[in-house]
């Protein structure tokens, strides 16, 4: 019986490859698209608002981020809040 079941094993231990090879080919592909976005401020503004730039960039990101996290949370509050015991 302990056979069988490293059969299955070995089976699905193949899709598990392909699928972590998939999740590192989209985390490669990411990381290409953000270094071209890292690099786009120095090649439209001079240079000395390169600095103002790229400060705006990372505060609007942070605030999307800040905005994203509490609206999903504010979603999913009803549905963790524990049941009521009577």
């Amino acid at each position: 019986m302990a056979h069988q079941n490293s059969i299955a094993e070995s089976e699905s231990c193949g899709e598990a490859q392909v699928a972590v090879a998939l999740i590192n080919l989209a985390a490669a592909a990411h990381l290409v698209s953000s270094a071209n976005l890292f690099t786009l401020p120095s090649d439209m503004f001079p240079g000395r608002a390169v600095g103002s730039v790229v400060g705006i960039r990372g505060a609007a990101g942070g605030l999307g981020g800040f905005v994203f996290a509490n609206t999903v949370g504010h979603m999913l509050r009803p549905q963790l809040t524990p049941a009521r015991v009577r």
